[in-house]
């Protein structure tokens, strides 16, 4: 009994696109034996080449001369302020009162 199977596009993408990763990832690796060669093979970089110390240029010498003064600014005249008014004169608080707490029993026959 033959079956007659369809391969759709959606099925079809995924297939293709792990083939191709596949052969990417096999195309894209060199075995033991190649490395060992190129690394044989490779010739060697000669060592760069020290630097001379790069001289310092010599500055000629300066008097060190203080700075001139700069003139503070004058404040604005600013007008005086009324007075604030005396604030009401509120009773001290000497005892704050906690808002109740609920018992872990409370709360487990609240909500069961």
């Amino acid at each position: 009994m033959a079956m007659d199977h369809k391969l759709s596009t959606t099925s079809l993408i995924p297939l293709l696109l792990t083939t191709f990763m596949l052969m990417i990832s096999f195309f894209n690796s060199i075995s033991p034996t190649e490395a060992r060669h190129l690394l044989q093979t490779t010739p060697k970089l000669p060592d760069l080449p020290t630097l001379p110390e790069p001289e310092l240029p010599t500055l000629p010498d300066v008097e060190l001369q203080p700075l001139p003064e700069i003139p503070k600014p004058e404040l604005p005249n600013l007008p005086e302020l009324p007075e604030l008014p005396e604030l009401p004169h509120l009773p001290e608080l000497t005892h704050v009162p906690k808002l109740p707490t609920l018992s872990s029993s409370a709360h487990s026959t609240a909500n069961p």
